[in-house]
């Protein structure tokens, strides 16, 4: 018998490789990218409220932060003593983020031409009936 979450795993896992190779030229991943995008929704957002937003676990989002920190893409604004951070996009990361969407948007491209119009209603069949989207 066929595994299906096998199958879907790996697929994800392929899926995610390509956009990753996508958005190499913005030196951001598919992961981050999803981030920035956030931050710049919000303007500003706590990890709290980012968390939420992204659908992570604090540590993996603290772990996929920290690369964007450490490339002056996002700023922690936050005042002395208080708990929770305030990210903001730096001008950088506002730059990068332009330029990943123009990435990201080739990356959709792809998946749309490779999948054809079959494979996408079928894609959004599937996650209708699995996720809340």
């Amino acid at each position: 018998m066929t595994c299906y979450c096998r199958k879907l795993r790996r697929l994800t896992a392929a899926v995610k490789k390509r956009y990753d190779q996508i958005l190499a030229p913005a030196l951001v991943t598919a992961s981050q990218y999803g981030l920035l995008l956030n931050i710049s929704h919000l303007g500003t957002a706590t990890t709290r409220e980012l968390a939420t937003l992204a659908e992570l676990e604090r540590s993996t989002l603290a772990r996929n932060l920290r690369p964007l920190l450490s490339q002056g893409l996002i700023a922690d604004d936050r005042p002395s003593g208080a708990r929770d951070h305030r990210l903001t996009l730096t001008d950088k990361g506002q730059k990068t983020l332009a330029l990943a969407k123009r990435l990201w948007n080739q990356a959709q491209e792809e998946l749309t031409e490779r999948l054809g119009p079959e494979g996408l209603a079928a894609l959004e069949t599937l996650a209708k009936a699995w996720t809340d989207d």
